[in-house]
């Protein structure tokens, strides 16, 4: 998933800058579980970023945590509104 982001994502370049200058925006989404739904690309690149040392290794992602009676179905359904 990181080579994919690195190398597919439309603004890698803008969204970098953007988690380094002024931070994350938006949380990611996860399951209750564990399972990143939305925030692929935040995680990926806010682990670059601490890696390269341009921003504290303390640094963590945001995340909201979805109902635990979520089932995947509705995973799904929210993945693909949040990819939007």
């Amino acid at each position: 998933v990181s080579d994919l982001v690195r190398q597919s994502h439309r603004q890698v370049d803008g969204l970098r800058t953007s988690l380094q200058t002024q931070g994350q925006a938006q949380p990611g989404v996860i399951t209750r579980s564990g399972k990143l739904i939305n925030g692929n690309s935040r995680c990926v690149l806010l682990r670059d970023l601490v890696a390269e040392g341009k921003i504290p290794a303390s640094t963590t992602i945001r995340v909201a945590v979805l109902p635990g009676d979520t089932d995947n179905r509705e995973e799904l359904d929210l993945e693909s509104v949040l990819q939007q």
